[in-house]
């Protein structure tokens, strides 16, 4: 992070405003990506390369600082796993998690959301995950049955 905001820059963006080549896949709505290729029709087996390439709209976003280190952990994640985007927002993350743990846990988004989680402080946390809460503070687990708990609605007769 401290490379890209650097005064002298010693890198280059990958992708330019033209979107040629393979950052033709730079969409109005894209951030960021890494291409991937699988070694059989089930999709058993993942390669990603290990260039992320920035689409220019990284770079005209509030807080960018911020949100090009999400993105880029988010890429990271495609990068060091065989997790795809199975949703981006933080409702659509939660919505998995409740209807689809095992399908949630292979979302680049929810791990970024978990390390915000954990590395923001609440108002920061909401801020920079799009200002949403999910759930309110009464909503937690006292019973180790977290997912049942959520997926009920947060439900105090399942507390226990």
């Amino acid at each position: 992070m401290d490379m890209m905001f650097e005064k002298n820059k010693k890198w280059e963006l990958m992708c330019c405003k033209k979107r040629i080549g393979a950052c033709g896949s730079c969409k109005k709505k894209t951030l960021a990506f890494v291409s991937a290729k699988y070694y059989n029709d089930n999709k058993a087996f993942k390669y990603s390369n290990n260039h992320i390439r920035m689409c220019p709209l990284s770079f005209t976003r509030s807080n960018k600082e911020v949100m090009i280190g999400m993105t880029m952990l988010h890429e990271l994640v495609h990068m060091s796993s065989g997790a795809g985007d199975k949703g981006y927002t933080k409702r659509e993350c939660f919505n998995n998690a409740r209807n689809d743990p095992e399908m949630a846990r292979m979302n680049s988004a929810a791990y970024v959301y978990f390390a915000m989680e954990g590395g923001f402080n609440k108002s920061e946390y909401e801020k920079y995950s799009g200002g949403l809460s999910i759930m309110n503070e009464g909503c937690k687990d006292t019973g180790h049955g977290c997912f049942l708990y959520a997926k009920n609605g947060c439900n105090k007769n399942l507390a226990r």
